[in-house]
Formats: structure tokens, C-alpha cells, sequence
């Protein structure tokens, strides 16, 4: 039975997503070097992408709206489980 992909298979460039939560067309940041640090830049990458989701309710119709809410409430969750450690 072949082993589960790791995340060390992962190349670094394709790993590392910054705060902003978008993917820069040539990746210049560096995964972070401390499980705290990359958990940072996780959680950030989280809350921009469901601001970006929740900025989005407006223009779409009923169903998707309710759909496209339901995905925004759990990346904000987890940006907040992220960063529960912290506290």
C-alpha cells in the first residue's frame, strides 16, 4: 500500500502563501521558519479569503449567497481556531 502524500512533497514556492491570502505570480515569501509564524500567515491567508467571500454576498443571487456564506463563516472559524493558541 504506497505511503500518503506529505506535505514535504510540497515545493516550498507553492507552499508559501502570504497574509494577503493571494498567491504572488512569482512567490518571493518563505514559508515561515517557526510552526507559530506559518500558523500566522495561515490564518491571515483564511480571514482575507472570507472577507473576500463576504464582500462577494452582494452580488450574487439567493442560493449561492447562502452557499457562499456558509464557506466565509467557516474560513473565519478557522483563521480563529488558528490563532486561538495564541491566547
Amino acid at each position: 500500500m504506497p505511503a500518503p502524500a506529505s506535505s514535504a512533497s510540497v515545493p516550498a514556492s507553492s507552499a508559501s502563501v502570504p497574509a494577503s491570502g493571494t498567491v504572488p505570480a512569482t512567490p518571493s515569501a518563505a514559508v515561515p521558519a517557526t510552526a507559530k509564524g506559518a500558523l500566522a500567515d495561515l490564518a491571515g491567508a483564511e480571514r482575507a479569503l472570507a472577507d473576500r467571500r463576504v464582500a462577494a454576498l452582494a452580488d450574487v443571487p439567493g442560493e449561492l449567497a447562502r452557499l457562499l456564506a456558509s464557506v466565509a463563516a467557516a474560513g473565519a472559524a478557522h483563521a480563529y481556531l488558528l490563532t486561538e493558541g495564541d491566547r
